[in-house]
């Protein structure tokens, strides 16, 4: 009799148990920082120090490329719709030979979908855009990630989850495993194209 009440005992907290397995949190999807640009500090220091033999007006056409980096690691467990994040453009752009864009410029990017995960087994969703980088005098140069970026990323680190998250979520989900949230570490490297002409100040050195 005592046996049988030991199993009944044990059947239960087995069968009370398992709901409990299935509601527990997974661990962040955290990638690894994607790199390619790896002397943009000395570059920096570099452009920092430079003197300017004089200023041209340039046109910076649509299309152009150059890279760029995320200043601070997101995550769809904490972003909110509209947040805004620093970037950093990792080389100088240039025109005709003229610095149009010089390294070390900032810009922003925004936060457009963020959804943390559930604890019933649903992975988490973050789709962000970046909207424009400075030159200079604070002049304004509109910038965006798309698929042609995005395959530019392919080409020189592989498709990691940052290029979902500029692209869409589509095909986000076969990364994650059940419950996971997805998270884009700082220092994040990626291209972005310029979206609309700009005519801005530009350097000769």
């Amino acid at each position: 009799m005592r046996l049988r009440r030991t199993l009944a005992l044990l059947v239960s907290v087995v069968i009370l148990c398992v709901p409990l397995v299935g509601c527990q949190e997974k661990e962040d999807m955290v990638a690894t920082p994607q790199r390619f640009v790896y002397d943009y500090e000395a570059k920096k220091a570099v452009a920092s120090s430079r003197q300017a033999m004089r200023i041209e007006l340039k046109q910076v056409n649509v299309g152009t490329m150059f890279p760029v980096r995320i200043l601070r690691s997101l995550s769809s467990k904490t972003a909110l719709v509209g947040d805004t994040f620093p970037i950093e453009v990792l080389e100088d752009v240039t025109v005709d030979g003229v610095v149009v864009i010089p390294v070390g410029s900032g810009g922003q990017g925004r936060v457009i979908e963020a959804t943390p995960a559930k604890t019933m087994g649903k992975a988490g969703r973050l789709r962000v855009a970046v909207e424009f980088v400075c030159s200079y005098d604070g002049a304004v140069v509109p910038v965006e990630a798309n698929e042609q970026t995005a395959a530019r990323d392919e080409e020189v680190v592989g498709k990691t989850v940052l290029w979902y998250v500029f692209v869409g979520p589509l095909g986000l989900l076969s990364l994650l495993e059940k419950g996971q949230d997805v998270v884009v570490p700082a220092d994040s490297q990626f291209y972005v194209m310029v979206r609309s002409q700009a005519v801005v100040n530009g350097r000769v050195y």
